[in-house]
């Protein structure tokens, strides 16, 4: 019988730019259904920074104003009959370029004045869409953050169906970060130039078994060896 709480059963690492994990626990499975055997994938591109976006600037051809990433689970035959996704929620962490200061009270500014001029960024907006085709989950979305205090990490829940479907048909789903058009600064009454980096980027899904009349040792050591073999996958992916 499934007696332990949490087994963490694989961990794959993705070089030194992703790692995933799968972890088998008891859970709620939903409106109506007893507890059951669950499992948490986990697939976080920690690579930091994974990205430097900026714009085009006025007579410049350099820009670099998105980047697109794919979160994997690895999980390729779902079965709607027999497991039920509970939850799925993606996360994106950024920093500026030029994070303000840290005041003495502890709180934090994004511009401050020193020896007659201004410093830091005034603001950076991002467009975060999920799916093929893109389903845009934040518009306009302000980020700040900081390389040495921390970065600004930012989480939602998916109820979207259309990209639920879309994780489950083949255990992947697109991402897109895409940095927003040139910007007029009114605090300096001029064009400025907006940036941000990347950092890192996080889907953490839950799937349950839907409770039958199977013993519930042979469901759990079927769990496993699904979790085992879409982890399997991923290393398989990872040496083409």
């Amino acid at each position: 019988m499934f007696r332990s709480r949490n087994i963490v059963l694989l961990a794959v690492v993705l070089g030194s730019a992703s790692v995933a994990s799968a972890t088998l626990h008891r859970g709620h499975c939903g409106p109506g259904q007893p507890d059951g055997e669950c499992l948490t994938f986990v697939d976080f591109h920690k690579r930091a920074p994974l990205d430097f976006l900026y714009e085009q600037y006025p007579g410049s051809s350099y820009y670099d104003s998105y980047y697109k990433g794919t979160f994997d689970i690895g999980w390729t035959d779902f079965d709607p009959t027999k497991y039920v996704l509970k939850s799925l929620k993606v996360g994106f962490a950024f920093a500026d370029d030029s994070p303000g200061k840290r005041n003495h009270n502890g709180s934090y500014s994004e511009t401050y004045y020193s020896n007659g001029r201004w410093y830091g960024d005034v603001e950076e907006r991002v467009d975060i869409y999920l799916g093929d085709p893109d389903v845009k989950i934040w518009n306009d979305l302000e980020v700040d953050g900081s390389h040495r205090y921390g970065y600004d990490w930012h989480y939602q829940y998916i109820n979207n169906q259309s990209i639920i479907d879309d994780l489950l048909l083949d255990g992947k789903l697109d991402y897109k970060v895409k940095l927003q058009e040139l910007l007029y600064d009114n605090r300096h009454k001029s064009y400025k130039r907006e940036d941000t980096y990347l950092k890192q980027a996080k889907l953490i899904a839950e799937i349950c078994r839907i409770p039958h009349d199977v013993p519930d040792s042979g469901a759990t050591l079927g769990l496993i060896g699904l979790s085992l073999a879409a982890l399997a996958a991923m290393r398989r992916r990872l040496r083409k």
